[in-house]
């Protein structure tokens, strides 16, 4: 599970508790009203080609919504979408913009898909 971007950031900012105790704090105090997906995933999340929202999580790529591990999805899938560039399984239709045109997933320089 990836932390919540903002209750991080909030319990970063005093200095009374650990930020790990103050974090912990914050998220038992706010379990019944939680963050935002967005709020959760931080300033630096990415958009989801599943929700459409940008609730990618900043560090681990995990939708903070759907809960899909996109930089896994990224990783094994073998084709991209030829009008929007999401990485696509062998799906009828992207998944990011409905497209039904493919083109196969290259290996960079490195030989990373």
């Amino acid at each position: 599970m990836s932390t919540c971007e903002k209750c991080w950031s909030d319990a970063s900012r005093g200095d009374q508790f650990s930020v790990a105790e103050e974090y912990e704090r914050l998220l038992k105090e706010r379990h019944e009203s939680p963050c935002t997906p967005e709020q959760q995933a931080g300033p630096a999340a990415k958009k989801c080609a599943h929700c459409d929202r940008f609730t990618l999580h900043q560090y681990t790529g995990i939708c903070t919504l759907c809960g899909r591990n996109e930089l896994a999805a990224i990783r094994d899938a073998s084709y991209v979408c030829a009008d929007c560039g999401a990485c696509v399984d062998s799906c009828p239709e992207c998944p990011g913009c409905g497209s039904k045109s493919y083109q196969p997933k290259t290996l960079d320089a490195k030989g990373a898909k």
